[in-house]
C-alpha cells in the first residue's frame, strides 16, 4: 500500500494517548504521534501523510508534508511524466505531490476530470516557472 519515503492517503484505524495509528498494507499499523498531526483524525476517516523512518528507525508517519517536500524542483523540465499525490484543492486548481519530493500546482484549466484528495495520477509538468514552482497537466505536453 505505502512505502517509507512515500506520500500515502492512509485509514485511521485507531486514536488513543499516543496518537493516532493508520493502515498502511504492513501487519503492524503505523504511528501518526500528536506532534506531527495538524489536526486531530477520526478514526475511519482517511489523512495525507509522510512516511518516514525516526532516529530509533521505525516507520512513523506525518501530516506535516512541509517538512518533507520542496517547493523548488530544479531537477525537473518540462515534459517530464510524474506522478502525482492529489493533496488539496486551492483557488486556482489542486495541489499536487510531486514523485513523492515536490509540490506542484494542477490549474483547474487543466483538468480532464475532477482528481479525489489522495488519489494517484501520472502527470506531466508543464512549466518550471522563474521561482523554480512546477504548473502540472494530466495530458503530455503537444
Amino acid at each position: 500500500m505505502a512505502r517509507i519515503g512515500e506520500v500515502a492517503y492512509l485509514k485511521v484505524v485507531a486514536v488513543n494517548t499516543t496518537g493516532a495509528f493508520l493502515d498502511w498494507g504492513q501487519p503492524k499499523d503505523v504511528l501518526l504521534p500528536f506532534a506531527e498531526q495538524r489536526f486531530r483524525p477520526e478514526v475511519g476517516k482517511r489523512v495525507l501523510v509522510m512516511l518516514y523512518e525516526d532516529a530509533q528507525g521505525r516507520p512513523v508517519a506525518s501530516m506535516r508534508l512541509d517538512r518533507f517536500l520542496a517547493d523548488e524542483a530544479p531537477d525537473m523540465t518540462p515534459g517530464d511524466r510524474v506522478a502525482l499525490v492529489i493533496a488539496e484543492r486551492t483557488d486556482l486548481g489542486f495541489k499536487a505531490v510531486v514523485d513523492h519530493r515536490y509540490w506542484g500546482l494542477l490549474y483547474a484549466d487543466d483538468i480532464i476530470h475532477p482528481p479525489r484528495r489522495g488519489q494517484r495520477l501520472t502527470g506531466y509538468i508543464k512549466r518550471v516557472r522563474e521561482d523554480g514552482r512546477l504548473d502540472l497537466a494530466m495530458l503530455p505536453p503537444g
